[in-house]
């Protein structure tokens, strides 16, 4: 006859392989899942101002976004942070960018 620490035993590792094989189906679960935002539109909708104070170009402009991003969610994602970065020339410097970023909870 078995003994009460053999049976305890016994449920807690038990306990621990299913844990052990629920975590690696989730885990599976995550890397599997391919989240690819859908953006139907993106454009500059309105160009208010352009200026050069202390050195740096301060640019003041809206910009029109029209992007589903449901597909990158998944049952892990707390927060989505996205981003649109703006290129431009200048006669000084070829390269120029400028970001914008925004945090969906």
């Amino acid at each position: 006859m078995h003994t009460a620490w053999v049976r305890v035993n016994a449920v807690v590792f038990f306990g621990l392989t299913v844990l052990l094989v629920l975590s690696v189906l989730t885990a599976l679960s995550t890397y599997l899942h391919q989240g690819f935002p859908d953006v139907r539109k993106l454009g500059v909708s309105k160009f208010r101002t352009f200026r050069k104070s202390e050195g740096t170009d301060r640019l003041l402009l809206n910009i029109d976004v029209d992007a589903d991003l449901a597909p990158a969610f998944n049952w892990n994602v707390k927060q989505l942070f996205a981003f649109v970065v703006a290129e431009y020339e200048t006669p000084t410097n070829p390269v120029n960018q400028a970001s914008q970023s925004v945090r969906f909870a």
